[in-house]
């Protein structure tokens, strides 16, 4: 479909409100990556594929294809993750650990995020400001 296309598998951590402008409506999603250091990663969806979102449920493994565009704006560089296809992943579970509804928490409701795999605390040694 698209030269510069990449796929990412993950869980489904976070769906926002589509934002429409003008001539456009965009969607973003955040997927969690299932390495030995999870990332997350967010993504957007244009227009007629919005609602592609509203079928899979937050924790769902996925897979999403999307292809990368790039911008300058002041100097600066941007790059966004333009989703163009999210397919649940067959015979998968839902994780659990991820958040229990697509309504962002208030500070007041946030209940503490917990990793499936936390990474062992490390001690500074002196003079190191590196904090990996």
């Amino acid at each position: 479909m698209q030269n510069n296309s990449y796929s990412v598998k993950g869980f489904l951590k976070e769906v926002k409100p589509t934002k429409t402008f003008d001539k456009f409506t965009v969607r973003e999603f955040v997927v969690e990556t299932e390495e030995k250091y999870p990332q997350p990663l967010a993504f957007e969806f244009y227009d007629d594929k919005n609602a592609v979102l509203d079928g899979i449920p937050i924790g769902q493994a996925v897979n999403v294809f999307f292809a990368q565009r790039g911008r300058e704006f002041n100097g600066r560089y941007f790059v966004t993750n333009r989703a163009w296809k999210v397919e649940p992943v067959s015979g998968s579970k839902v994780d659990t650990s991820a958040a229990s509804s697509q309504a962002p928490a208030t500070s007041a409701t946030k209940a503490p995020q917990t990793r499936k795999n936390p990474a062992p605390a490390a001690t500074p040694s002196v003079g190191d400001e590196s904090p990996f």
